[in-house]
């Protein structure tokens, strides 16, 4: 099986004497798919990403293939030609990648991920690669001089620290950026950076790859969990639906409460589908904040991620993103309750009963119901069971 930091071999082992300190080393690149288990093109959208296994120029693409969450996924580790410089490399692999997936049908797809790989060489002695702000500044300079365009406003200024230990026990990093140009908390394509000292590539490369189970590295999982979160923010849009619903059903107290008789029979003949409309959404939104629940612990519990200094990074905001978006959910469910509140009150006074509290599915927060358009690919698939199995596909090139 070809590893992920390990893909691409030091010039030094290739003959081409050793690596200079002032450059990175192209490891290649990740690419990951996401796919929603429950769209209905979704499985022949995963076996032509399986067909991808041996493909690329240089030397064969290895293709992991997993399920697990509701979710259909692919990871593509991508070699780049030996001895080419790191930008160029990099540039090309995400070329071919694009027309590799060109065809990919975008309903079926929760998120993709495209992830440049490289090793930093670094000096015998000397400390991790985020010791001080000389070394950042180093390392900056070479991802920025590499990385394959377009890209965010400020994208370098950003990163993550994910700690791990060399052999001799010494405390490294893999540092990570995402570059962009996409910064939306909906989008669906991240491009990012990651970079590892060669001195402790072995150590490193479950990280991005996969663990010795066969199933996606951490990496991977926090990113399949952070793609799910964002296809549920593209489902909320940005809260249009519910907005609707409660200048609807205000519209419906304000003018009942002004009209003449005969308006208020036809206005009246009008609020119980919208108030019935009303009562379904709270049901779903009560899913949908369950689901951001798990999604939030999930994302807490794929990656070890450092709550302080660098961790300003794309990593860490994906967990603040789930912690705002569970917020504005609960601000949402609040607003909600109260329209159909008022609008309860006004429908039974215009059938002569006194008012009562409205009750409705959902409002205990139970997330057991909810169309199946707000339920992402999250804990299992739409007929309940909880896929969960790896497999790799691919050959190894010659002298791999």
């Amino acid at each position: 099986m070809v590893n992920a930091f390990l893909s691409h071999q030091s010039r030094y082992r290739q003959g081409q004497g050793p690596v200079k300190e002032e450059n990175l080393t192209a490891s290649g690149m990740l690419a990951l798919i996401f796919l929603n288990a429950d769209s209905h093109h979704a499985q022949d959208e995963f076996n032509r990403l399986q067909s991808l296994a041996g493909r690329g120029e240089a030397s064969a693409w290895q293709v992991l293939a997993w399920a697990d969450h509701g979710v259909l996924g692919c990871t593509v580790m991508m070699p780049p030609a030996r001895g080419m410089d790191c930008s160029v490399a990099w540039t090309n692999l995400e070329l071919a990648w694009a027309e590799a997936v060109a065809d990919l049908s975008p309903e079926d797809v929760l998120g993709e991920a495209r992830i440049f790989l490289a090793l930093l060489p670094w000096p015998s002695g000397a400390g991790s690669a985020h010791d001080n702000d000389a070394t950042d500044m180093r390392v900056l300079n070479l991802v920025r001089a590499a990385i394959p365009e377009p890209s965010g406003d400020g994208w370098w200024q950003r990163w993550d620290a994910i700690g791990f230990h060399s052999p001799d026990g010494r405390a490294e990093d893999v540092l990570m950026w995402e570059i962009g140009p996409g910064a939306g908390d909906e989008r669906s394509l991240r491009r990012l950076a990651a970079v590892a000292p060669a001195r402790s590539e072995h150590q490193a490369d479950p990280f991005p790859w996969t663990n010795s189970d066969g199933m996606p590295g951490p990496l991977t999982r926090h990113l399949m969990h952070a793609a799910r979160l964002r296809y549920q923010i593209r489902v909320f849009d940005d809260g249009k639906r519910l907005r609707q619903l409660r200048d609807e059903l205000g519209l419906f107290v304000k003018n009942l409460s002004g009209e003449a008789a005969a308006e208020r029979e036809q206005l009246s003949a009008r609020l119980p589908p919208a108030y019935e409309a009303a009562i379904t959404v709270r049901a779903e939104l009560a899913a949908t904040r369950h689901t951001i629940d798990t999604i939030d612990a999930d994302l807490r519990n794929a990656l070890s991620l450092p709550v302080s200094g660098s961790g300003s990074g794309a990593l860490n905001e994906d967990r603040h993103l789930a912690t705002r978006f569970g917020q504005r959910l609960d601000d949402e469910t609040t607003q909600l309750d109260a329209a159909i509140r008022n609008a309860h009150s006004v429908k039974r006074f215009l059938a002569g009963k006194p008012p009562v509290p409205a009750h409705w599915p959902g409002s205990t927060g139970s997330a057991s119901t909810g169309s199946a358009s707000t339920r992402p690919a999250g804990t299992a698939s739409a007929s309940g069971k909880e896929w969960r199995w790896p497999g790799i596909i691919g050959s190894l090139p010659d002298g791999r």
